[in-house]
């Protein structure tokens, strides 16, 4: 059971799809709805998160202002219409969980620890140098202690 109300997190995203319809001279419809979600990804090139988005907020405004109810052929061409982010034009709008594209800063301090304990400086000199306030958060957090690290004071 969809709630009759529409969250104001969705306004953005509705007005779009009436612009679309205005500008097109197309009904606010299911037929506009599975359009207009196509020309997002093969057109405007949306990310999957802003397009999972649209149509959450799409069908609530179909739905709760206009009464329309989709059938199942419709969430099947939805469905159809996700797998298209799987083509190879299109994975790089798809953001993988807990992965943030290109590099962030955190692989660059760590790089910078590891290359300062791997020259010989103590932790206090590399607390010093990356901003950490802790010698703890260094050793438990960055420093990966290797056998020939071990072997070499054996």
């Amino acid at each position: 059971m969809i709630e009759n109300k529409i969250s104001t997190s969705y306004k953005n995203d509705i007005q779009k799809f009436k612009i679309f319809c205005d500008e097109t001279g197309r009904k606010e419809d299911e037929q506009s709805f599975l359009y207009y979600m196509y020309n997002s990804i093969e057109n405007e090139r949306v990310k999957k998160t802003t397009w999972e988005k649209r149509v959450v907020a799409i069908r609530k405004y179909l739905t709760v202002t206009l009464g329309i109810h989709f059938d199942d052929s419709i969430r099947s061409k939805i469905g159809t219409m996700r797998t298209m982010y799987h083509e190879d034009d299109k994975m790089d709008l798809i953001q993988v969980k807990g992965k943030s594209p290109g590099y962030a800063p955190y692989n660059f301090r760590k790089t910078q620890v590891l290359s300062m304990h791997a020259a010989g400086a103590d932790l206090s000199t590399i607390a010093k140098q990356t901003g950490h306030k802790s010698l703890e958060t260094i050793d438990k957090h960055y420093l990966e202690v290797s056998d020939p690290t071990v072997d070499k004071y054996l």
